[in-house]
């Protein structure tokens, strides 16, 4: 029997179909993340595979995050955690924050959290804008190496950078909101948080960069033309 006179398997077409459409969808998803990883000048080959091989994936929402937690973390009554950082670090900029921060020494009992794990549990319970920067001021250092040493979950990038937007008419926070901000954006994966942030998000973030610009006139010029070489990895361009 001829070809021609066989029986047009409609289902495997419309299968077909379907397939050539999500390849056809796929690759232009990821022409569009390599024209963006040129665009936003990607320091490393790794971060440019990575929002290439990404950019079929969506942002979860709050709602889809489940935290799993073993045991109740208490920064206050366990003193003998082994997975807890002693604030005696020898290092001197921590050293200096024991001595900044000493109204937040009563929470933490010389320990802070280096999981995140436990960093979200605790962070879940401070309710004041004013807290919540505090606490980050005091873990910092342990950002990139330790609490997000896989990612930055898109949801608690964006309440970040709110938490530092609210705490940025103090000129006292200035150079320590410069600080986390650059510390943040030398995390794993950072430039697919920033791909993931929707027109809302952005504009904030575009704002924290203009009130900190504005807020830190009175520095030199070399601080200033710092935080205008940050806010570009933020994807926010300062006159």
């Amino acid at each position: 029997m001829s070809k021609l006179r066989l029986p047009i398997d409609y289902k495997n077409m419309q299968l077909e179909l379907l397939e050539a459409l999500k390849e056809d969808e796929l690759y232009k998803l990821q022409n569009d993340a390599k024209i963006r990883a040129v665009e936003q000048n990607v320091p490393t080959y790794e971060d440019f595979r990575q929002m290439v091989n990404a950019a079929h994936l969506k942002p979860l929402k709050h709602s889809d995050i489940k935290y799993e937690v073993k045991k109740l973390w208490n920064p206050i009554i366990c003193t003998n955690d082994s997975n807890m950082m002693p604030f005696n670090n020898p290092e001197e900029d921590q050293s200096k924050d024991r001595l900044k921060l000493k109204e937040n020494e009563n929470i933490f009992k010389n320990e802070i959290p280096i999981t995140y794990d436990q960093f979200i549990q605790f962070w879940k319970t401070i309710k004041e804008y004013k807290e919540k920067f505090n606490y980050l001021k005091i873990l910092r250092h342990n950002l990139r190496e330790k609490i997000f040493y896989t990612e930055i979950p898109p949801t608690l990038f964006v309440e970040l950078i709110d938490i530092c937007l609210q705490n940025v008419s103090d000129v006292n926070n200035i150079e320590f909101i410069v600080d986390i901000l650059c510390i943040l954006s030398k995390c794993n994966r950072f430039y697919l948080t920033i791909n993931f942030m929707k027109q809302n998000e952005k504009e904030m973030c575009a704002q924290l960069f203009h009130d900190l610009f504005k807020n830190g006139e009175y520095q030199n010029e070399e601080f200033k033309d710092t935080i205008k070489k940050l806010a570009l990895h933020y994807e926010v361009v300062l006159e």
